[in-house]
């Protein structure tokens, strides 16, 4: 089997150190962008979607049932977006970066998969951790996912749980904007 390490963390290791850390097993392989994935599949690089506009329906449903319920009976994660337009010292991601948002659709269906998953296993409740750096950052944008989730939890009848990091300044500014 085949593991593939990347993420935002993983882009700034150098190959060596890398491979260091993982004894250079051939087994192991440092994913930076999409030319180590298409090398990992033997694809084309143009051709990798972004992830954005990636749905998980197909994961869901190769998942074992048993893993499925254990995934669910703890907190996940909830892919909302990705960039932040702040440039925090602390912070390995992409700074100064428009936020970019997970098509609604998708992530719309993704969400009805799940949560229609919980309830055909008996979980009334889920709980997820928001992919965004800065949640309220944009208002609008999260206004509209806001908007999503209250009406899959309504007419799913699942309680939908969400756990995120905000600045105080964009939480504020979009409590003013943001109706309700």
């Amino acid at each position: 089997i085949t593991i593939a390490v990347g993420g935002q963390v993983v882009e700034h290791v150098s190959r060596d150190a890398f491979n260091s850390i993982f004894n250079n097993s051939p087994k192991v392989k440092q994913i930076v962008d999409n030319v180590d994935i298409a090398q990992l599949f033997d694809e084309n690089p143009w051709e990798i979607p972004d992830t954005l506009e990636v749905s998980c329906q197909q994961t869901w449903e190769q998942m074992p049932i048993e893993n499925q319920r254990k995934y669910m009976q703890k907190e996940m994660t909830l892919e909302v977006s990705a960039g932040c337009g702040f440039n925090c010292a602390y912070c390995a991601a992409r700074k100064h970066q428009k936020e970019r948002f997970k098509n609604p659709e998708i992530f719309e269906n993704d969400l009805r998969v799940q949560v229609r998953r919980a309830k055909e296993l008996g979980l009334n409740r889920l709980s997820f951790y928001a992919s965004s750096l800065d949640f309220f950052q944009s208002p609008r944008e999260i206004s509209k996912v806001l908007s999503t989730l209250a009406r899959v939890q309504e007419e799913e009848g699942v309680e939908i749980k969400v756990r995120c990091l905000s600045c105080m300044s964009s939480f504020l500014n979009s409590a003013e904007k943001i109706e309700e």
